[in-house]
């Protein structure tokens, strides 16, 4: 159940990563996207946060477990991508 439930924090980064590439694509920056910020995943197992980094040249999005079951799915209970495509944690299976 836990590994299905990955996927909601899956989706959430990666549409989260698209918002932002096309607002730097447009804006040249990742400053003032409208993806910045907290909020929930889709299905509302995860709290997503995207931040700014580098003066606004990279970014990093933050998917942590709020509810259960999820909260108690031991090493990936926090997943991050970020503006190279780099996830984290990078041992296990959490993607």
């Amino acid at each position: 159940m836990r590994r299905g439930n990955r996927t909601d924090a899956q989706a959430a980064l990666s549409d989260a990563a698209q918002q932002m590439e096309r607002c730097r694509s447009s804006a040249g920056t990742f400053t003032g996207c409208s993806a910045l910020g907290t909020y929930d995943s889709p299905e509302g197992f995860y709290e997503v946060e995207v931040v700014t980094s580098g003066g606004g040249v990279g970014f990093t999005a933050t998917a942590k477990a709020k509810k259960a079951p999820q909260t108690g799915d031991s090493g990936c209970t926090s997943l991050t991508l970020d503006h190279v495509g780099k996830r984290t944690p990078t041992s296990g299976d959490c993607w």
